[in-house]
């Protein structure tokens, strides 16, 4: 109940600002006139329905591309670190008569 009473006084100050010329209506429009753009978007025009699409689609392709990239990157990495890790255990001189960690090949 108190959320609610929040977002109604939050939404209704913010309404009164912007209508009492306090808000500049260009960074700060009107609930009512943001409300409304949003019906007609969605409800009567229905063109906001295709920009959600491309919205949706973009922000898809962008997580699928960059998840791609990440695990190509940390497969990459991790393979890299191992075998830095393997060479510099084979070429210390101490480290000869300890069985070895990795299967790596020795120069």
């Amino acid at each position: 109940m108190r959320h609610l009473l929040f977002l109604i006084a939050f939404f209704g100050l913010w309404e009164w600002s912007s209508r009492a010329g306090w808000l500049d209506r260009t960074l700060f429009g009107q609930p009512s006139a943001i409300a409304l753009y949003l019906w007609r978007g969605f409800f009567v025009q229905g063109h906001l329905w295709l920009e959600l699409g491309y919205t949706l689609a973009g922000t898809l392709m962008s997580f699928v591309l960059g998840s791609m990239a990440a695990i190509v990157l940390g497969l990459g990495f991790t393979q890299w670190l191992a075998s830095a890790a393997c060479r510099r255990i084979s070429s210390r001189s101490a480290a000869r008569w300890a069985p070895r960690p990795c299967s790596c090949s020795t120069r």
